[in-house]
């Protein structure tokens, strides 16, 4: 079992950088009752991918200094985000590794 979310905004969105981050903790935290052994979120903005995953509970993993770093070069720039894709999951282990 797995949770899976996700996120899209266009260049047109009125969402300020803070409040993304704020609708993405608030996602996790909501998939993290689908699994509890690992979570990943891949952002895609101007072009790029950016993937951040961790062997760790959605919460846990939120509580990290690496993924505060990872979603604030993955949002990073003044306002609004303009044009961003995320998709993000919280994975119980059923067959195979977490890692």
């Amino acid at each position: 079992m797995c949770g899976i979310f996700g996120l899209i905004l266009g260049p047109e969105s009125r969402l300020e950088t803070a409040e993304a981050k704020s609708v993405l903790a608030g996602l996790f935290r909501l998939s993290e009752s689908r699994g509890k052994e690992a979570a990943g979120l891949a952002v895609r903005r101007q072009g790029q991918l950016l993937i951040h995953k961790q062997a760790l509970s959605a919460g846990r993993m939120l509580a990290t200094s690496a993924y505060s770093e990872f979603i604030a070069g993955a949002l990073a720039g003044r306002g609004a985000p303009s044009g961003l894709i995320a998709i993000g999951h919280s994975r119980l282990v059923t067959n195979g590794s977490q890692l």
